[in-house]
C-alpha cells in the first residue's frame, strides 16, 4: 500500500507546478489525492479486503468446550451395596422427564459396579470438583448424608438435575451457579461463627465453605463424603466454513492487487528518500531552484493534519537563509499531525485497555483476585470466571462473537501503520543527516552503479527486529486478551443442547496487563528515539518533496552523480551568485559555516 501512494515523478511535478508537495518515503493519505486514480482504487482495494481479515482470520478455527449436566442424589451409605429405596417417591420413569434424568436403578447399579468410573471424594474435594461452570471432568454426584437427618424410608433421601444454562444465566445480572451447593438454611451461623460475611452469590461464598466442608449440609442434609462419576474431558476444534469463504474472497482480491501492482502499473514510485534525491539529480527541478530548505516544518505540518485540503500550500524559502548551526531532534522530522495522531491514539487505547481491565477484574465471578490467580487462570483459556456476560449482553451467532472478539485488532493494525509511518520519517530524517558529515551512496529501491538497496522491511535491522517482536507479540497478546468462547452441554447419550450452546467472549487479565505493558514499553521506545539528536548541518526536510527537490541543485556537469557517492555542502558559486548556494553532489563540497546566508 505504501507503494500505491508513493508518487512517481510526473505527479510530484505536477504537484509542484500547482504549488503543492507531496510525501516521500512514509506512509501518506494526503498523496491519495494526488496520485493517479487507478493507483487510488487499488489502494482501496487493497485496504477494504484488510479489513475482514483482521475481523475475522484470527477465529476461522477455534476451540469449544463441553461442559455436562449431571444429577445430584442424596443417599444413606447402604444404597452403595444396593438397599432399597422409596420407588414410588423417586419412580425410574416420569412423564415430561427424559430418561437420563430418572433412572436411579441404573445409577445405583453402575454404582455398584463401580469399574474405576466412581470416586470417593471429601467434602471438600467435592465442593472444589462441581464449584464451576464447565463441568468436564465428572458427571453425576452421588452424596452420602447421615442417616438421622432423614425423614424418608430406604437408601434414596433426594434427588435432583444441574444444568447451567450460559445463554440465559449469562444475560442475567443475578449470576448464581451451582447454588446447589450453598442451600444450607444454617449456612449464616456456621458463617458468623467464623466472622465471615455471607455472600448471596454462591460462587464467591465458596472459598470459605471449603474451609468448614466437614459442617456441609446441602439440602438441608449433613454430608458425609461424595462418589462422583469420572469423565474424560471432551473439547474440539472448530473450523467456520464462512469466515473460510470470506477470507479466501479477501485474499484472491489481494493477489490480483498486488499482481497488478508488480505487472500492470509501469511507472516509477519514488518509495524512499533515495529516490527522490536520484530522481532530482538526474532530471533537477524548476519549480525549487533558487530555493532552499528550511528547518520550518510548520506548513508542513499544517498539510499533514488536514491531509484531504487541496487548498493548503506549501511555502518554500526564497530568500537566503541564516543557517543557525543548533542541533536538532527526530521528533522535528515528522508533522505535529503524524505525532498527536499515532501517540494520541495509542495512549487513548492503553487508557481503554486499562479501563476495561480494571472493570474485568472487579467483575470476575471469583474472589480471589491476586497476581498469582490472574496469572493461573492463562492466555486465551476459556474459564466461567471470565466469560462476558450481563444484563443486555448477548451473542446472536459465532460469527458476530468473532467480530466482537477481533474489533481490537483493527484498531492494533491501524496503530501500527501510523506508528511504522511516524518511525520511518525519524530515521530517514537521520540517514538525510548523515549526508553533511559524510560522502556515501543513495539508498535506492532498485540500486545502479554504487547505490545501495534500500532496508529489508523498511527500517534498519536494529529498528525492524525489535518493532516485528514486539508488534507480534502485541499482535498476540491481543487476541489472548479477548476471544471467542464457545461452550456446549453434552448429554449422557453424546447428544449436545442446542438451546444450551453459548457463543460468547471470553477474557485474560494477564494478557491485559502484559498488553499493557507491552504497548507502553512501545510508546515510552517511540518518544525516546524522537528526542535523538541530529546533525545541525542538513536542514530536516520531513517527508516534503519541495525541500527535498530544493537540495538537489548540483553544478552542472553531475549527469550521473546520483549514481556516485554523494554529500551534501555548499557548493561553488556560479557567475552572478551573491551568496553560496547548498546541495547534493558528487565532488567535494565545503562545510557551511554557522551564521552564514545560504539559498
Amino acid at each position: 500500500m505504501q507503494v500505491l501512494c508513493a508518487p512517481n515523478r510526473k505527479e510530484v511535478d505536477d504537484a509542484h507546478a500547482r504549488k503543492r508537495y507531496m510525501d516521500i518515503g512514509v506512509p501518506s493519505l494526503r498523496n491519495l489525492t494526488l496520485i493517479k486514480k487507478e493507483k487510488l482504487l487499488l489502494w482501496s482495494l487493497l485496504g477494504l479486503s484488510s479489513l475482514p481479515l483482521h475481523l475475522m482470520y484470527n477465529s476461522m478455527f477455534f476451540g469449544s468446550l463441553s461442559t455436562n449436566d449431571y444429577n445430584i442424589y442424596y443417599v444413606t451409605e447402604d444404597f452403595l451395596t444396593g438397599a432399597a429405596y422409596d420407588r414410588v417417591a423417586f419412580p425410574d420413569k416420569v412423564e415430561g422427564r427424559d430418561e437420563d434424568y430418572i433412572d436411579t436403578s441404573a445409577m445405583q447399579q453402575r454404582l455398584q459396579q463401580n469399574n474405576g468410573t466412581w470416586q470417593e471424594l471429601s467434602n471438600a474435594e467435592c465442593i472444589s470438583a462441581y464449584a464451576v461452570d464447565t463441568l468436564s471432568a465428572h458427571r453425576d454426584v452421588v452424596i452420602v448424608v447421615e442417616p438421622q437427618n432423614t425423614t424418608r424410608k430406604g437408601s434414596m433421601v433426594s434427588r435432583d438435575r444441574y444444568r447451567f444454562n450460559f445463554n440465559s444465566e449469562l444475560e442475567m445480572d443475578y449470576y448464581n451457579p451451582y447454588d446447589w451447593i450453598c442451600v444450607d438454611p444454617m449456612l449464616a451461623e456456621k458463617f458468623i461463627a467464623q466472622g465471615w460475611s455471607l455472600s448471596y452469590r454462591c460462587y464467591q461464598t465458596i472459598p470459605q465453605l471449603k474451609k468448614i466442608a466437614d459442617q456441609w449440609s446441602p439440602r438441608y442434609y449433613d454430608a458425609r463424603y461424595c462418589m462422583s462419576e469420572m469423565m474424560e474431558g471432551k473439547c474440539s476444534l472448530n473450523f467456520s466454513l464462512a469466515i473460510a469463504v470470506v477470507v479466501m474472497i479477501c485474499n484472491v482480491v489481494k493477489i490480483f492487487c498486488m499482481s497488478y501492482v508488480a505487472w500492470g502499473i509501469k511507472d516509477s514510485p519514488l518509495i524512499t528518500v533515495g529516490d527522490a534525491v536520484a530522481s532530482f539529480l538526474r532530471r533537477t527541478d524548476s519549480t525549487t531552484r533558487g530555493a532552499h530548505t528550511s528547518n520550518d516544518t510548520g506548513a508542513m505540518t499544517e498539510m499533514t493534519i488536514t491531509a484531504f485540503s487541496t487548498e493548503r500550500r506549501y511555502i518554500l524559502g526564497s530568500e537566503p537563509m541564516v543557517l543557525e548551526g543548533r542541533s536538532r531532534r527526530l521528533k522535528d522530522a515528522a508533522s505535529k499531525g503524524r505525532w498527536f495522531s499515532m501517540a494520541g491514539l495509542l495512549s487513548a487505547a492503553l487508557i481503554i485497555v486499562a479501563g476495561l481491565l480494571a472493570y474485568g477484574i472487579e467483575h470476575l465471578k471469583t474472589s480471589d483476585r491476586s497476581m498469582s490467580a490472574l496469572w493461573a487462570m492463562g492466555f486465551g483459556t476459556v474459564r466461567e470466571e471470565s466469560l462476558i456476560g450481563g444484563s443486555g449482553w448477548h451473542m446472536p451467532s459465532v460469527t458476530a462473537a468473532v467480530i466482537v472478539a477481533n474489533l481490537p485488532q483493527v484498531m492494533l493494525s491501524f496503530l501500527y501503520l501510523l506508528f511504522n509511518g511516524l518511525l520511518t520519517a525519524m530515521l530517514a530524517a537521520r540517514e538525510w543527516s548523515h549526508y553533511a558529515q559524510e560522502r556515501k551512496p543513495l539508498r535506492v529501491s532498485t540500486p545502479k552503479g554504487m547505490q545501495r538497496s534500500t532496508y529489508f522491511l523498511s527500517l534498519p535491522f536494529r529498528f525492524a527486529s525489535p518493532l516485528l517482536v514486539l508488534s507480534g507479540a502485541l499482535h498476540w497478546l491481543v487476541s489472548q486478551s479477548l476471544f471467542l468462547a464457545s461452550i456446549t452441554t453434552e448429554l449422557r447419550d453424546g447428544r449436545t443442547l442446542a438451546e444450551d450452546t453459548v457463543s460468547t467472549c471470553g477474557y485474560s487479565p494477564i494478557a491485559m496487563v502484559l498488553t499493557l505493558s507491552v504497548g507502553c514499553l512501545m510508546l515510552v521506545g517511540i518518544v525516546g528515539v524522537g528526542f535523538w539528536k541530529v546533525s545541525a548541518d542538513l536542514p530536516i526536510v520531513g517527508s516534503c518533496s519541495a525541500a527535498i527537490s530544493a537540495a538537489c541543485h548540483p553544478p552542472p556537469g553531475q549527469e550521473n552523480a546520483h549514481l556516485l557517492p554523494l554529500q551534501w555542502g555548499m557548493i561553488p558559486r556560479a557567475d552572478g551568485d551573491e551568496v553560496s548556494h547548498c546541495s547534493f553532489s558528487a565532488e567535494e563540497v565545503e562545510a557551511p559555516v554557522a551564521g552564514a546566508k545560504y539559498a
